[in-house]
């Protein structure tokens, strides 16, 4: 998968994400970022072909830093996630 490719599917993972997220949270604002930032590196590295190294090596750098976020962020969400199901009595799969 070219970056290009990974900052794109990251784009797109981060839209999924957002759209689980409470309105106005800190978490939905991080991920508002993540987004800006990730489709302004996908205009840089696309701007020009071949796309210069220095935008490769910074999509790199912004999937890399996207994908901690995400993973930290969903994880935070399924943990809220089981915790309301357990303050109801219901059982999580």
């Amino acid at each position: 998968m070219t970056v290009t490719e990974e900052v794109l599917r990251t784009w797109r993972e981060a839209e999924r994400l957002l759209a689980t997220l409470r309105p106005l949270s800190p978490d939905e604002e991080m991920v508002r970022l993540a987004i800006l930032t990730m489709r302004e590196c996908y205009q840089e590295l696309t701007r020009q072909q071949p796309a210069r190294p220095v935008a490769i090596a910074r999509g790199r750098e912004t999937v890399d830093r996207a994908q901690v976020l995400l993973a930290q962020i969903r994880a935070k969400s399924d943990a809220r996630l089981a915790m309301g199901d357990r303050a109801f009595g219901e059982v999580t799969g």
